[in-house]
């Protein structure tokens, strides 16, 4: 009877399904047997674990730092050939791994994170990224996944080594994901994307350029400081090709010459270097084989008492300002007063006195302004007609008259001219006609004079 029921207990216990089975440890390496993760073996011995490890066996690791108490959950993986993790060990290789056989982590509670933290592990490859997701598992997303978790702009555009091994980064609904800096070298601070973009972005921090670099790399960064006063000729890109449309702020520090006559840098309307003025930030963009300026203005001088070119061709008109007075213009020859007017105005005035006689005199005309005189005519009218007539420049009072004629004209029935001695007619000067005795019959004559002013 009795080996009739063990040998029923013995079918019972091979025909039973195998069940998987769950191992307790409070490290994940160290091979010390009973409390590290990789102690327990693939082929399994009397210590610490009699039996094989198979898919589908579980482990937890329970850590006791001080009165903080972090547990992870692992699955084996027979096939599993993953590399171990021993920074945040998301895979551990028991120690006799051969061939294939790891842990694999599958879950972290979220509890004991920070609210609204997740941690972005290794480096961005193939455009996915491994996060804490808040069903206590560890997912492998790809970018469009975690744009739609996370409502935030693709992260196609993210590259390998973008973000750094331990970055922390929170995430705040309309805002995005803030990164802060754990102080290593790469490391991403400021704000990466938002709810409306779809191109991450970053606020950057000025760096500065190289002491006496006159073609600094700008290849690592968008926002650069300049570092002296060194004449900038062009931006090196760490010796690779540079993309269209790649974006160069750069913050003035000091009065820094930016050549813009070589190939390397151009602005528009400008063919001069620019010396920046120290506090204002210069942007550029790069073309197809040059950097472009795009709010560096066109040649000026700023106004002071050394004076201010109104005029880049000939000589220019320049303008100064002396203690206490206006605006003076100066001409290129250095002479005081308004510039000389690069157009003359004429100046024609004509009378006609009818049936003159001798000793007709006229006081005709007070010059408004001063008058260059070029021709004195006059024209006699009857029959057979002959009357001289001369012009006097007077004083503003009509007295203290001269002559401004060589000699009076004969005036003979046509247009006569006679010959100027004196051209300038002063301001506010008085012109005189003197008329002397006719001959045969004069009806009218006509005195014209001919002038610029």
């Amino acid at each position: 009877m009795r080996r009739i029921l063990s040998a029923a207990v013995l079918l019972i216990l091979i025909a039973s399904p195998a069940y998987a089975r769950h191992y307790g440890c409070t490290s994940h390496l160290g091979g010390i047997s009973g409390t590290d993760l990789d102690a327990l073996d693939i082929t399994g011995a009397s210590d610490p674990n009699p039996s094989n490890l198979a898919d589908g066996d579980t482990a937890q690791v329970a850590v006791l730092s001080g009165t903080t108490g972090t547990r992870y959950d692992y699955v084996f993986d027979a096939d599993g050939t993953t590399a171990e993790d021993a920074t945040y060990f998301t895979v551990i290789r028991p120690d006799d791994f051969a061939t294939a056989g790891v842990w694999r982590l599958v879950g972290l509670p979220i509890q004991m994170l920070p609210a609204t933290v997740a941690r972005l592990t290794g480096t961005i490859n193939a455009d996915e990224i491994m996060v804490a997701y808040d069903s206590n598992t560890f997912l492998t997303l790809t970018g469009a996944e975690f744009k739609a978790a996370y409502s935030i702009g693709s992260l196609s555009a993210l590259n390998a080594g973008t973000m750094t091994d331990g970055l922390y980064c929170t995430y705040t609904a309309g805002v995005g994901i803030v990164c802060n800096s754990t102080g290593g070298t790469g490391d991403i601070t400021g704000i990466l994307d938002d709810d409306s973009g779809d191109v991450p972005f970053l606020y950057q921090a000025w760096t500065a350029f190289g002491a006496a670099d006159a073609t600094p790399d700008v290849s690592a960064a968008e926002h650069y400081s300049t570092a002296d006063t060194t004449t900038i000729t062009g931006f090196d890109h760490g010796g690779s090709a540079i993309t269209a449309g790649r974006r160069l702020r750069v913050r003035c520090d000091y009065a820094t010459v930016f050549d813009l006559t070589s190939s390397e840098i151009t602005a528009a309307n400008r063919s001069t270097d620019y010396t920046c003025v120290v506090g204002t930030v210069l942007d550029f963009v790069y073309g197809t084989d040059q950097w472009y300026a795009l709010n560096i203005p066109d040649a000026y001088q700023t106004l002071s008492s050394s004076g201010i070119v109104v005029n880049n061709s000939g000589s220019p008109l320049a303008r100064s300002i002396a203690n206490g007075d206006g605006i003076t213009f100066t001409n290129g020859d250095g002479v005081a007063g308004n510039p000389t007017p690069s157009v003359a105005y004429p100046v024609l005035q004509s009378r006609t006195i009818s049936d003159p006689a001798d000793a007709d005199d006229y006081n005709w005309f007070q010059a408004p302004e001063a008058i260059t005189v070029s021709a004195v005519k006059c024209f006699a009218e009857g029959s057979t007609p002959s009357i001289t007539a001369d012009l006097q420049e007077c004083d503003s009072a009509g007295a203290n008259c001269a002559t401004i004629l060589s000699g009076a004209i004969t005036c003979n029935g046509g247009w006569d001219a006679g010959t100027v001695s004196d051209t300038a007619i002063a301001a506010n000067g008085t012109l005189r006609i003197l008329l002397g005795a006719p001959s045969g019959t004069v009806t009218a004559v006509t005195v014209q004079v001919e002038g610029t002013r």
